[in-house]
Formats: C-alpha cells, sequence, structure tokens
C-alpha cells in the first residue's frame, strides 16, 4: 500500500482500492478501530476524487457505516 501511495498518490483509484481492501481484511478479523481510519481515508479519497454520488464513493460510505454499526457506532463492542 505505502508503495501504491508515493507512485500513484493517495487519490489514485488504485491507492484506495488497496486501502479499502486492507480496511475490509482488517474489519474481517475483527480490527475494527484499526480498520475505521483506513475507510474513512478510503471514503475521503473517493469523494475528492469521483464526487459524493459516485458508486464507488457510494460503496465506500457504505462499508465505513456497516464498521460503525458493527462497532456499536462507537461504542467498540
Amino acid at each position: 500500500m505505502a508503495g501504491c501511495r508515493q507512485t500513484l498518490g493517495e487519490t489514485h483509484l488504485d491507492t484506495l482500492s488497496a486501502v479499502s481492501n486492507l480496511a475490509m481484511l482488517l474489519q474481517e478479523m475483527g480490527e475494527l478501530q484499526a480498520a475505521r481510519p483506513l475507510h474513512e481515508q478510503t471514503v475521503a479519497g473517493c469523494r475528492a476524487t469521483l464526487g459524493a454520488r459516485d458508486a464507488q464513493t457510494i460503496s465506500a460510505t457504505m462499508a465505513l457505516a456497516m464498521l460503525l454499526q458493527a462497532g456499536g457506532a462507537c461504542g467498540w463492542r
């Protein structure tokens, strides 16, 4: 992921995809607190690059919402 960031930049779609994939992996492993900032970075990057109404931005936002729901909306079960 660091290579993507250095080579392509923070908001390149390949970088955002790598960040999102890592966030999802951490979430599946139960590492909700580690996954949250990565989901947030993905949402912010998608919004900046693609706009708020793009399907990928909406998908990233939904992934963040699901994480927050799984974590008890910040209560972190």
